[in-house]
Order: structure tokens, then C-alpha cells, then sequence
């Protein structure tokens, strides 16, 4: 589980310029650059919330199911909590940059589960011998 969980560290940075660059070229197009530090403040907040997210379950699997609990709820209520300050930090700004941040959170949200499910589709082929590098 740990060497899953550090592999998914390092695609949190990756996935994270990804969706700033994607969502700064749709905000320049639209010509909104106004709202490219409400993006980038979004998706920092979701880069955040994954990186906690990967730090609580890498010290979940090393103890005590009971620990691994705590360690779960105590993720949860943190993320929430980071989710809620930087949206309501953006929402005192304007409903545009609510908006904007709302996007860039999400934005890396789909960029990170749409990496983990190609991620864990060549891991399948892989191990099952369907892909020419399979066994």
C-alpha cells in the first residue's frame, strides 16, 4: 500500500500543473485572468486535500485498526475544514471567484481520479498478461 500511496504523491504535483495550466488557458481565453489566482487557490486546496488524503491512509495501514480509525476521522474532519476555508476565503471576494475556486478544486479532482483509473486499468492488464508488457 505504501508504494501505491508514493507513487500517488508524486502524481499530485503533476496533477496539479495540469489542471492550472488547464484551467488558466480556459480562464485567459475567456478572457477572466482576474480569476486565475481563485483557480490556483481551488486547486491548491484539492492538491492539499489529496496530499492529507494519502498522508492519513499511509499512517492508517502502519497501525492498530483502531488507530487506523482515528487516523481516518481526524483526515476527514481536516480536509473538510480545508475545503471550507478556502471556499469561504474566495466566497468574501465575489461570487466569480467562489466560482472560479470551486472550478479549480474540482478540475483537479478530475484530473486526479481520471490518472488513478487509467493508473489502476494498466495495473489490471499488467497483472492479468492482456497488455504486450503483461506476463
Amino acid at each position: 500500500m505504501s508504494r501505491f500511496l508514493s507513487g500517488y504523491l508524486r502524481q499530485i504535483g503533476w496533477s496539479f500543473a495540469a489542471a492550472v495550466l488547464l484551467g488558466g488557458v480556459l480562464l485567459l481565453v475567456m478572457g477572466e485572468t482576474a480569476r486565475i489566482g481563485a483557480l490556483l487557490a481551488g486547486a491548491a486546496a484539492a492538491a492539499l486535500y489529496f496530499w492529507q488524503l494519502a498522508q492519513r491512509l499511509l499512517r492508517a495501514s502502519r497501525g492498530t485498526a483502531a488507530a487506523g480509525r482515528v487516523q481516518v476521522q481526524l483526515g476527514l474532519v481536516l480536509m473538510l475544514a480545508l475545503i471550507f476555508a478556502v471556499l469561504w476565503a474566495a466566497s468574501t471576494m465575489g461570487a466569480q471567484h467562489f466560482y472560479a475556486a470551486v472550478g479549480g478544486f474540482f478540475l483537479l479532482h478530475a484530473v486526479m481520479m481520471t490518472q488513478l483509473i487509467v493508473r489502476e486499468m494498466r495495473s489490471d492488464k499488467q497483472n492479468t498478461g492482456d497488455s504486450p508488457q503483461g506476463r
